[in-house]
């Protein structure tokens, strides 16, 4: 055995699989003899020991964190969800409807012929099967089935399929009785797919019977039956997303369009072996619908019990071989929602000791589509759609500890089920449904401890999870940045917008999950930390890592109701990781260089204005690229602008610089004045920042009088101004802050993943910088919402907008970047000696550098 050891799916036949399995599993409280084999990791214990209830004193499972692949706590349904449970169930022939809101059962079919049933995703429809006995004498009868469809509340009763069409699609013979193995609806319709065989009542009756050709009808319309071009023996899933069909013989693994169209048997082949005898295999498909995991047989010469597990997708790529394991049953091997476990059944060919395992998946499979229900005997280990897995044991049903290996490693107090455990079926992470036998009675559970006997006598069901509808859409410009690049191995954020478009509350049992394409490190599952009503809009985000490679990484993530069903718009990632050149400027590019450098840049005033750490500010004048003046200004100098006839210089206080005289005309007070930072000019005012005092102030140009003070909170820093509002940066905090100049209040907060600092903008864009991240965002001023992500600019100090594209400093790679604003692709990246600042003016770039101040042609 490989040292991956793992198992095959639980059957495929979904709803009637649970129905048919009350019955099945009578003929199976012991297991079938296995041949030789070698346990794998610890020593199974015998049958007396492995079904000994576990002892009090093991530990109770310990609670989950919010990011967590598998999860160790069940989260608790709020009853304001509406998702009571509705449970169809047979009894005496006759189909009745178990309510959990009134607790109460109401017949909606009084026929007494009824003998397997199934309902809609949605739970609005019920399609069964009516049995009738054709009796010719004592000795000489046989059995025939027809197919209905009924509304849940009983309406509408109509005949999809008469006994006597049934009976032409199997060209039966007068001694024949037909019947339908499997009945499957098509994901989000009301289509049935179903397959039919015939087999001689007198004989070995169904046991012996073999599956013939796949059909569908559609119950709303019923309009004929289609059959789809399948003529072998065979067992199908209908793939999540209702667009394919994996076909399953005792030989080979196809693929078909749910339409009919592009069939592809012997997609994977394997030989005609089984334990016992050939064996139709088990399989699941990934939650993406992209792939399908398949158990079967393993390899001619590899033995009668030597099964595999194999990952098949379903663009023709080469099937995946994940792990092999012997000495089992096929039908045992059960997979956790997040496709890294596999559990398994394993025992001697005597049968004096068995047991079940649990084995880590190669690789990243994704979630996968796992029934809800599960068939006892075999499948005495499997999950609840909380990704908890569970076992029973002496008529307790038992969650396993984490990270367990077997399933006796139980941790809690066991759910007492009342009987001998025949069925399960989940209707969420903490609710389920299971028939017991001897006696035969159907019970609705939950772990919190309540226990609701539905009926007696009733084995067979079917139900849903809920009267409520789960769906959602987009919040405007919640979709994410239209365009994202992303340095290499780089940590970032993921956030969507959505809005509650169902009529379900969404609480803390939904959770949000990738589900194809490239995870990027993000979480397995991330549980909703606060509960959404219809109609209300919810953030959500994720952490990711870009690949270290560059190249073009795509992936989606979806929200997962309580019942462990995907739901709603998907949401994208679609990012570039990029590789740059670094380019020397051109000589043609470089108009000057002028031996006045600095920390800090301003444009206005018809001139250029540099400001330095030593307490000076620079006047360039721009027809000779010569300083013109030098002017001191106050201590600690961090910000220059001009405008409204002045030059402004904040620090210890703001100075006001005269152009005219080339001297300083107005210290001004502003707030405590211990540490003013940003500044601008612009909607009628000069707009300072104050880190320490977490306030913006609004000064008037004219009498020089703050005449607004606006706590923006955390650490305001550079500013920038368009007619209708200032934006501000923040290196400590990851947000971008909006104030309405009208109201001087802060009128949005845009939630980034980093702290910020540079920033430029005009009526059509917002660019802001990330502080210590290679990072540089595009914000539509319209919606508030991010447009794009580009990397660009590590530890960048400054932004501006020129004629020919965004220009961003990067103080670590000593780099400007270039950014074409209609593409948002990088043009060029040139190497520069610490680029400081930069500023825009009369269609030019000026930076001032480490070592002076360069004049650009862009």
């Amino acid at each position: 055995m490989q040292a991956l050891r793992l198992t095959t799916v639980n059957s495929s036949y979904g709803t009637m699989g649970l129905v048919l399995i009350a019955v099945l599993v009578v003929s199976a409280c012991a297991p079938s003899p296995a041949p030789t084999l070698t346990l794998p990791t610890a020593t199974p214990l015998p049958p007396t020991q492995t079904m000994a209830l576990p002892s009090p004193a093991l530990a109770s499972a310990t609670a989950a964190p919010a990011l967590t692949a598998t999860p160790t706590q069940v989260p608790t349904t709020s009853a304001s969800t509406g998702q009571s449970a509705l449970v169809a169930y047979i009894k005496d022939g006759n189909i009745l409807v178990w309510d959990e809101a009134t607790g109460h059962s109401e017949t909606i079919y009084n026929a007494g012929d009824v003998i397997a049933m199934t309902m809609s995703d949605d739970g609005q429809v019920l399609a069964f099967l009516s049995r009738s006995v054709v009796k010719r004498s004592e000795m000489d009868w046989y059995e025939q089935s027809a197919l209905w469809a009924v509304e849940r509340n009983g309406e509408n009763p109509r005949e999809l399929v008469p006994a006597e069409e049934l009976r032409e699609l199997l060209n039966a013979s007068e001694t024949d009785s037909t019947n339908i193995p499997q009945l499957e609806w098509i994901p989000g319709t009301h289509r049935l797919l179903f397959s039919t065989w015939k087999y001689f009542v007198q004989a070995e009756g169904e046991s012996h019977a073999t599956p013939e050709g796949l059909y569908w009808v559609d119950t709303d319309a019923p309009t004929g039956v289609v059959q789809l071009p399948v003529a072998d023996s065979l067992r199908f899933v209908p793939s999540p997303d209702g667009q394919r069909i994996a076909l399953m013989s005792t030989v080979g693994l196809g693929f078909l369009n749910a339409d009919g169209g592009n069939y592809r048997p012997d997609v994977l082949t394997y030989p005609l072996v089984g334990l016992g005898g050939s064996a139709i295999p088990s399989g699941v498909w990934t939650q993406d619908s992209r792939a399908f995991l398949i158990t079967s047989s393993y390899e001619p010469g590899a033995g009668m019990d030597t099964y595999a597990i194999r990952r098949v997708p379903v663009d023709g790529s080469p099937a995946e071989l994940l792990a092999t394991f012997t000495g089992s049953h096929p039908g045992s091997v059960t997979f956790s929602p997040n496709g890294r476990h596999a559990a398994f059944y394993r025992g001697t060919i005597s049968g004096d000791y068995y047991g079940w395992f649990v084995a880590d998946l190669p690789g990243e499979q994704g979630w996968l589509a796992i029934p809800s229900s599960a068939q006892l005997f075999w499948q005495n280990l499997h999950w609840s759609p909380a990704g908890l897995a569970y076992a029973v044991r002496e008529k307790a049903l038992f969650q396993l500890c984490p990270d367990a290996t077997q399933e006796s490693e139980v941790c809690g107090e066991g759910f007492e089920l009342g009987g001998d455990l025949a069925a399960i079926r989940w209707l969420d992470g903490r609710r389920f449904l299971y028939a017991t036998r001897e006696p035969y009675e159907l019970y609705f559970g939950s772990l919190g401890g309540e226990r609701v006997r539905i009926a007696a006598g009733a084995e067979k069901f079917a139900a849903v999870a809920r009267t409520c509808r789960n769906d959602s859409e987009f919040a405007a410009g919640g979709e994410g940045p239209v365009h994202m690049s992303v340095a290499p191995d780089n940590l970032f954020q993921m956030a969507w917008r959505i809005r509650n478009t169902g009529t379900c509350t969404w609480d803390t049992s939904y959770r949000l999950a990738s589900v194809s394409g490239e995870r990027l490190s993000g979480p397995q599952s991330l549980r909703l930390a606060e509960g959404v009503p219809p109609g209300r809009e919810i953030e959500m985000s994720v952490k990711l890592i870009a690949p270290a490679a560059t190249g073009t990484y795509q992936g989606e993530w979806q929200l997962f109701a309580p019942d462990g069903r995907p739901f709603g718009v998907g949401l994208p990632v679609e990012l570039v990781v990029p590789s740059y050149t670094v380019l020397d400027f051109p000589p043609n590019l470089i108009l000057a260089e002028i031996p006045a450098g600095g920390d800090y840049i301003a444009f206005g005033e018809g001139a250029i204005w540099v400001l330095s750490g030593n307490n000076t500010v620079t006047r360039i004048d721009m027809d000779t690229n010569e300083v013109v003046a030098t002017m001191t200004v106050g201590e600690f100098p961090r910000g220059v602008a001009a405008g409204y006839g002045a030059v402004w210089v904040t620090g210890l206080g703001l100075t006001r610089i005269d152009p005219l005289t080339n001297r300083v005309s107005a210290i001004i007070p502003v707030g405590s004045s211990a540490g003013l930072n940003g500044i601008a000019a612009g909607a009628g005012s000069v707009w300072v920042s104050s880190p320490t005092e977490g306030t913006v102030f609004r000064i008037d140009p004219d009498t020089n009088q703050v005449i607004a003070t606006i706590h923006a909170g955390g650490s305001p820093l550079q500013l920038a101004i368009t007619q209708d509002a200032v934006w501000v940066s923040d290196p400590n905090n990851p947000v971008l802050k909006r104030i309405d100049p009208a109201s001087n209040e802060i009128s949005a907060e845009i939630n980034l993943d980093c702290a910020t600092r540079g920033i430029a903008a005009d009526a059509q864009a917002i660019w802001v910088a990330c502080d210590s991240a290679p990072t540089l965002y595009l914000i539509d001023p319209l919606t508030d919402r991010i447009v794009a992500r580009i990397a660009a600019g590590n530890h960048s100090r400054g932004v501006a907008i020129s004629s020919n594209g965004v220009w961003v400093t990067s103080l670590t790679d000593e780099t400007l970047t270039v950014i074409d604003p209609a593409t948002n692709q990088v043009m060029a990246v040139y190497r520069t000696n610490r680029p400081l600042d930069l500023v825009s003016a009369q269609g030019e770039l000026w930076v001032v550098t480490g070592s002076g101040t360069l004049r650009i042609r862009p």
